[in-house]
């Protein structure tokens, strides 16, 4: 990164989706706690430089059921599945709270925000507005194998005992909510994205 910088180029784009830190680590507690020391580390390495930093927010339920089951698959037993309904059906704004722990940390840093469920309508403007070039048109994403949430009855056989009361099966998909729960939790997103995109240097037009 520091030897392109000194090599002349005007941008560098840094993909990292760890750097953040391991979405598990804040299962139970507001997402990404390491972030802000993470990040902080990297904007003070350039001293001088416009940095941006680049997030996307999620959908709670989905969220919290996608780290579950990608947590089950690596770290099996880490991720307490009542625990993490428990924060987060109580969390009323968490990624304000985060784009909010940021902003305190790297205030020189501009932070751009965009919805992960509009990101295959979206990905043409915010692939030019992270590179910062005009793109042909980009082709069309498959869905990656590997990152397909597994049938809830493999999550079920996986998880430990503990957590399955804790699980649910919305439309054929594993879920850590209930429908009702499922649909509160919409409507707290919803209201999110719209304090979020209040704020004019945040969002990405149209992306919230």
């Amino acid at each position: 990164m520091l030897g392109a910088l000194g090599r002349g180029a005007d941008r560098v784009v840094l993909s990292e989706e760890n750097w953040i830190g391991e979405a598990f680590e804040g299962a139970a507690c507001p997402p990404y706690p390491d972030a802000t020391r993470r990040l902080s580390r990297i904007v003070q390495a350039l001293p001088g430089r416009d940095v941006t930093l680049y997030l996307a927010v999620r959908h709670p339920a989905e969220f919290a059921s996608s780290v579950y089951a990608e947590a089950l698959r690596h770290h099996p037993g880490k991720v307490d599945a009542l625990r993490m309904r428990q924060y987060w059906l109580a969390a009323e704004t968490p990624w304000s709270d985060l784009i909010a722990r940021l902003q305190t940390a790297c205030p020189s840093a501009a932070i751009v925000v965009w919805r992960y469920e509009t990101y295959r309508a979206r990905r043409q403007e915010i692939t030019e507005r992270l590179v910062g070039l005009n793109l042909p048109p980009l082709p069309e994403i498959d869905d990656p194998g590997l990152t397909v949430r597994p049938p809830p009855d493999d999550i079920a056989a996986a998880a430990p005992h503990r957590d399955r009361a804790a699980f649910h099966v919305l439309e054929g998909r594993f879920s850590l909510f209930s429908q009702a729960e499922y649909d509160r939790l919409t409507a707290h997103y919803a209201a999110e994205c719209r304090l979020i995109a209040a704020d004019p240097p945040r969002p990405i037009a149209g992306a919230l």
